[in-house]
């Protein structure tokens, strides 16, 4: 690899392995959470999924603030972006080994996380389902539900989640 200025120093490195420390440690809370959301899920424990929800996109925003500061950090290598996998390749040790652990860990915890994404989307699926299928079974085309101030409304539209179900 060619470095546009020059190669990064110890002290971009240490910075760098830093700032990786704290984004395996979101994505570390990002697969926790995700199994929490499955396995309130599977307890019929919805109440806390909004809970789920908000914790999951307190550590999506803290996660973009790391990529803006990788972004930076990395902004004197060139103007183009330097994957870690390669980056790992260019430096020397200790710091090539430090990186390509790293590199082994997101490969592996974005695998599990992806896994969970898939679960979660299945159990949201089947749990949609058994709703709209429960709404058929009563005959009705409309449900009722609470507006933000506690009061009964009945939807005005048929009661199908998604458009492309309808």
């Amino acid at each position: 690899m060619a470095f546009v200025t020059a190669p990064p120093q110890d002290v971009q490195l240490r910075e760098l392995t830093t700032l990786l420390w704290d984004y395996r440690s979101k994505l570390d809370r990002v697969e926790f959470l995700l199994e929490a959301q499955l396995l309130f899920s599977g307890a019929q424990r919805t109440g806390r999924l909004d809970v789920i929800a908000s914790l999951l996109d307190e550590t999506a925003t803290g996660m973009a603030e790391l990529d803006l500061y990788r972004e930076v950090l990395l902004s004197d290598l060139g103007p183009e972006p330097v994957s870690l996998r390669t980056l790992a390749d260019a430096v020397s040790d200790p710091w090539s080994t430090i990186l390509h652990d790293h590199h082994a860990a997101f490969s592996a915890i974005l695998g599990r996380i992806e896994l969970l994404v898939d679960q979660c989307r299945l159990t949201m699926d089947a749990t949609l389902g058994s709703l709209n299928r429960v709404i058929e079974f009563t005959g009705q085309s409309t449900v009722d539900g609470y507006d933000a101030s506690g009061d009964r409304v009945r939807s005005r539209r048929p009661a199908v989640l998604f458009a492309e179900r309808a």
